[in-house]
Order: C-alpha cells, then sequence, then structure tokens
C-alpha cells in the first residue's frame, strides 16, 4: 500500500539515555548502533542519526548537530549542522536558519575550542594556586618583621621553595613585601631576603596626598609667609 502511493515510510526513534549522554559529554556524534532497543539497528534500511555537538545554551536559540546518514546501499556520511532559531527579541523575530558543513571542519573547530577552554581552566588554577600561596605567607608575616630568607619562609609557609619565590615576588609588586639583605651570623656578607613592609609605609606609597620631604612651620607666634619678597 504504501509503495502504490509513492510514499516513504519513516520512523522517528530515540538513542538510549546512556549513549545520548556519552555522546553530549565526548561531542561525538551519535552511531547506529546507540539506537534504543533491540532490533532497531538491523531493521532500519536507511538512517538519519543527530545529536548535539554542544551543550545547548539556554534562550540562545542556536543549536550545534551532528547527522550521521547512512542505508543499506552503501550510502552515507557523516556533517555538521548550525540552526539558528534567533529569539522573539531579535529584530524580525524569531527564524530559522540551517547551515550545514563540512565534518572535518567542525571537529577542528570543537578541538581548537577545547584546547581554548583547557588553557582557561589551567590559568584559572594558576592564578587560585598563587592567591593560595600568597595567603599562606602573608600568614607567617609576622615572623620576619626584619627580614628573612625565602628559604625560611617557605618553611614557616609550609610551600616549595620554587612556589614561595613565586609567591614572595607577586606580593613584591603589589607593595606587601619588599627585598631586604638578611645578616647572618657569622658570615660576613648577608643574603638576599624578604620582609614585610610595614603598614605606615604601605600607606604612605599608596596615598596620593603623602609626601616624603615634610612642610616646614614657621617658629611660635610668626605668621607663615604667603607669597615671595
Amino acid at each position: 500500500m504504501i509503495e502504490e502511493l509513492g510514499t516513504t515510510l519513516i520512523l522517528i526513534h530515540h538513542i538510549g539515555k546512556g549513549a545520548a549522554r556519552i555522546t553530549l559529554n565526548t561531542g561525538e556524534p551519535p552511531e547506529l548502533e546507540d539506537l534504543s532497543m533491540s532490533g532497531f539497528a538491523e531493521f532500519a534500511r536507511q538512517w538519519v542519526l543527530i545529536g548535539r555537538r554542544s551543550r545547548y545554551e539556554d534562550g540562545s536559540g542556536f543549536h550545534q548537530l551532528w547527522l550521521r546518514y547512512g542505508g543499506s546501499a552503501g550510502h552515507g556520511g557523516l556533517a555538521g549542522v548550525d540552526i539558528q532559531e534567533g529569539k522573539q527579541t531579535d529584530l524580525g523575530g524569531r527564524r530559522w536558519s540551517v547551515t550545514v558543513r563540512d565534518a572535518s571542519e567542525c571537529r577542528e573547530e570543537r578541538s581548537a575550542n577545547s584546547e581554548s577552554r583547557k588553557s582557561e581552566r589551567d590559568e584559572l588554577r594558576a592564578v587560585q594556586k598563587l592567591e593560595a600561596d600568597m595567603a599562606k605567607v602573608q600568614a607567617v608575616a609576622k615572623k620576619f618583621q626584619d627580614g628573612e630568607t625565602q628559604t625560611k619562609i617557605a618553611e614557616a609557609a609550609g610551600l616549595s621553595n620554587k612556589r614561595c619565590g613565586t609567591a614572595l615576588n607577586a606580593l613584591e609588586d603589589d607593595g606587601t613585601w619588599e627585598r631586604v639583605d638578611v645578616q647572618k651570623p657569622n658570615r660576613k656578607s648577608p643574603y638576599p631576603g624578604f620582609r614585610p613592609v610595614s603598614n605606615d609605609l604601605q600607606d604612605n606609597r599608596t596615598d596620593p596626598d603623602s609626601s616624603e620631604c615634610p612642610i616646614a612651620q614657621p617658629p611660635p607666634g610668626q605668621s607663615p609667609l604667603i607669597g615671595g619678597v
């Protein structure tokens, strides 16, 4: 009956939840064996499998999909599909714009985005680690008001010498610590070291109205001189 009417029968089926979760998390396209329930992969004579290349951002109206197609006749392929349906607040309202892209181009783009996200995560972790190390050094600052070597400060803060050095350099940059010479007993030449900057000195450094030169005050009973002679 269907053939006599010149109609193509299309069955809409779904991918198993586990497979769908894996493809979404990995960004890989779905496979025929990912179809839910037994028998459907063997029953299908030709197919179009659709899966997301990336998670949908709520409200964006933009979908990045994989489209894998094939059939028992031997044809098949993989393409990327970008669908922009827009938002009601867009000029002209919602729309339906479809772009079919080469699969290799989509993979390269996904790889570049993955590397970019990894780099951003690495940078964030490095900043967080540095801030934590700086806090550890600050926690022992009172012990070294007169200055101490980097090695001793690292031992007190519970850090490696390298990480402590990085933290001290950062603290020096923001004016919290400064470099000093540390004189040890029974040694003629001093060691390079650090010490926390006193609060008064920090205030003077950060106060734009402060001056290193004190303003001369007139003797008692004498008015200040105004203007020139």
